[in-house]
């Protein structure tokens, strides 16, 4: 792989990365407000990809996914309000399953990455991109290290 799309596949990752912790924190605020209880899977929803590709959302995908982001989190609980966790086991099995729903449209395979980094180095977009808000915020925050 060409050094320029190493970087430019290293970029699009991080992005996808901050992506899927917003969701993270989207499901917290929602279990936080009581709007996670109205949560349901998506009647509309359909997958993206070949089911070779990606996997598509089960039950018991939804709930191994979720018992894997409490057993990432048990690492870090002591950065909640209440030294707890995010509390995602209060999920239901509904709000479980939209909540895969979500992270399926979200988390991007390698492919994917290696094709949204391409479509970046074509269209001449500099690493990191300027127009990329997101980023910007986030490296603009005290104590966060230069690029």
């Amino acid at each position: 792989m060409e050094p320029n799309l190493k970087k430019a596949c290293a970029w699009v990752q991080a992005v996808n990365t901050y992506d899927i912790h917003e969701l993270h924190s989207e499901i917290f605020n929602a279990l936080e407000s009581g709007e996670a209880e109205k949560w349901s899977p998506d009647a509309d929803w359909s997958p993206s990809l070949p089911p070779e590709e990606k996997l598509v959302p089960t039950q018991e995908l939804a709930d191994l996914y979720i018992e894997e982001l409490i057993a990432d989190y048990e690492l870090e609980k002591r950065r909640f309000p209440d030294g707890n966790g995010p509390g995602f086991e209060r999920l239901t099995g509904p709000a479980r399953f939209y909540v895969a729903q979500r992270a399926y449209d979200i988390q991007m395979t390698i492919r994917q990455i290696v094709t949204e980094a391409e479509r970046r180095l074509a269209n001449g977009e500099v690493l990191p991109p300027r127009e990329d808000a997101q980023i910007k915020e986030v490296l603009s925050r005290p104590g966060t290290p230069p690029p």
